[in-house]
């Protein structure tokens, strides 16, 4: 408990230096999905990637499956973005996810690149002009290779994106077992902060 709040006391600090006075610190203990049901106000987690011992923090997947509010993944130095990449696939979900950045300030003066991989470049040109059409500046493109994952991250390697924004989870659980979920590969081989939707 002691480690906990010297952690929480550390992030409020942070923010403070960074103009955000107001900040509530909470310390929870239990089951998790018991303590995620009590967090129904919130409208963004934010969490830490690393673990105490692992690159990518035990609790984290868990997190991001039962948290059906936005959840966003940090390395322990982090900068205000300015660049972001949408991993947009074209399925309900992604158009869903398109949907409501358009609705959000979160791009807004932000350069946006949109990236498909292995797509259909009509389905890419649609959603790169409805980010347009809401004031957001967009950048698509369509990448290629075996791996959804290794293009992804190395477009955002190769343009030095500050954020990564993707649906979390898409898939049911009977294709992760069998082929893996991107989201869980995301998690363990990119540096870059991620935003996971929901």
């Amino acid at each position: 408990m002691t480690q906990g709040r010297a952690i929480l006391a550390g992030c409020a600090e942070l923010l403070s230096q960074t103009g955000i006075p107001d900040v509530q610190q909470l310390q929870k203990h239990g089951a998790l999905d018991i303590i995620l049901a009590d967090l129904k106000g919130i409208r963004l987690m934010v969490l830490g990637r690393r673990g105490a011992q692992h690159p990518v923090g035990s609790n984290l997947e868990s997190i991001i499956r039962l948290q059906k509010k936005p959840v966003m993944i940090v390395p322990e130095a982090f900068s205000v973005p300015s660049r972001v990449m949408f991993a947009f696939d074209g399925s309900e979900e992604s158009r869903r996810n398109l949907r409501r950045l358009t609705l959000s300030p979160l791009l807004q003066g932000m350069e946006c690149h949109i990236v498909m991989v292995n797509g259909d470049a009509h389905t890419l040109e649609e959603a790169k002009r409805s980010l347009q059409s809401a004031g957001i500046s967009a950048i698509s493109r369509l990448a290629e290779g075996r791996s959804v994952t290794v293009a992804l991250c190395e477009y955002a390697s190769d343009n030095d994106m500050d954020l990564i924004v993707m649906g979390a989870y898409g898939h049911s659980s009977l294709r992760r077992f069998f082929i893996g979920s991107n989201t869980t590969a995301m998690l363990e081989q990119t540096r870059v902060p991620l935003l996971m939707l929901r």
